[in-house]
């Protein structure tokens, strides 16, 4: 047998297992965070309100809830956020950094309880039609047992045209 073969097979088996291990000892993790939005098309001037709601998956109550909101690629399209509200203790815009905008939401979160926050954005009027705005969530969070966080990939994104 090649060298090449038998490492293919040791890799092979070691990834089974591997993937094997994880799938019996892992549980799934809720999703604390959903996101809607007003519209996913606007014209150029146009505004669009993301709105975050945080459900509580944990048994115990949450002491700390942090979400970040910001652009996952370069675009071209000028755009600022307008406005942030909701059952949220702070927020802060913070353009062209890692975090454009990051909020906390008021606690205590009881469990299987609700926060909601409004995130609004408005796109230059003089845009270009058709560009994608889009954006990445990165949420973390404190109970009395658990410290969860983690990045989204289902993310909130806005088409102007």
């Amino acid at each position: 047998m090649s060298f090449k073969r038998v490492f293919a097979t040791v890799c092979a088996t070691l990834g089974l297992l591997l993937s094997a291990s994880q799938v019996a000892s892992a549980e799934p993790v809720a999703d604390p965070i959903t996101v809607t939005q007003s519209a996913t098309t606007v014209a150029p001037g146009g505004a669009v309100t993301f709105t975050f709601t945080f459900t509580n998956t944990e048994s115990s109550e949450v002491v700390f809830s942090y979400l970040g909101l910001h652009r996952n690629w370069a675009s071209s399209t000028a755009w600022g956020w307008t406005s942030c509200s909701g059952d949220i203790s702070g927020c802060t815009f913070t353009p062209n950094a890692t975090t454009d905008l990051s909020l906390t939401f008021n606690v205590v979160i009881p469990p299987n309880g609700t926060k909601s926050a409004n995130v609004t954005i408005t796109t230059a009027a003089g845009a270009p039609a058709n560009p994608l705005i889009a954006f990445d969530t990165y949420t973390y969070y404190e109970t009395a047992t658990a410290h969860p966080s983690q990045l989204r990939s289902q993310n909130p994104s806005v088409h102007v045209g």
